[in-house]
């Protein structure tokens, strides 16, 4: 018999049948949750990104478990064309920019007339989306409100705001150690399948 080491968990394995049942039920299949970012509005707040959200209204928020996010938004709240900047790798010891262009025309909808803009996973998922919502500091939980800053030319607070009052947020909880390389395939699988254009990073 196999006992994990002290200190290990049980091993993660890959689920042909799983990671394929998530990506083509992707975003309304076995699984899968939607709910809209403005549900966390409470209708009597401030109208400021820096307004307390309701979460424990969200009756298809997740909880603190594991699994996959996708942010969408309406192709029609964006120039068909658009673009916005990747820091590259620097050059000479100075920071090097590259533009970064996407025509959401061609982009797939999972949603019509919607198009993923980012795929995002976490062991915690409630605590990643609300960090998504937040003002933090340039890490993967800032990487959506980044984007939108840069191809909407707007600040944080701004961009947040945007993000509550025009996002569709799809999840599916796949919870356990075991699932950790399933998690990530099924990530990238729908980064690729999608083309999310916010998950674009230029190289190191």
């Amino acid at each position: 018999m196999n006992v994990p080491r002290r200190g290990r968990t049980a091993a993660s394995t890959v689920n042909p049948a799983l990671i394929k049942r998530m990506i083509d039920g992707f975003p309304h299949g076995h699984g899968w949750k939607t709910f809209q970012a403005r549900e966390l509005l409470r209708a009597a707040a401030p109208k400021t990104s820096r307004r307390p959200l309701a979460w424990g209204t969200v009756s298809k928020a997740p909880g603190s478990t594991a699994g996959i996010y996708v942010f969408l938004f309406s192709k029609r709240l964006f120039a068909d064309a658009f673009s916005f900047d990747l820091h590259g790798p620097s050059s000479q010891h100075k920071p090097r920019r590259i533009r970064f262009k996407v025509t959401t025309s061609t982009l797939p909808s999972p949603i019509r007339g919607n198009f993923a803009a980012y795929v995002g996973r976490s062991a915690n998922l409630g605590d990643r989306l609300r960090l998504h919502f937040h003002a933090t500091k340039n890490t993967t939980s800032a990487q959506v409100r980044k984007a939108l800053e840069a191809c909407r030319d707007i600040n944080s607070h701004a961009a947040i705001d945007f993000m509550l009052n025009h996002a569709t947020v799809a999840y599916c909880t796949i919870p356990g150690d075991k699932n950790v390389a399933n998690r990530d395939i099924i990530e990238v699988a729908l980064w690729a399948k999608y083309r999310t254009p916010f998950n674009i990073k230029s190289e190191r």
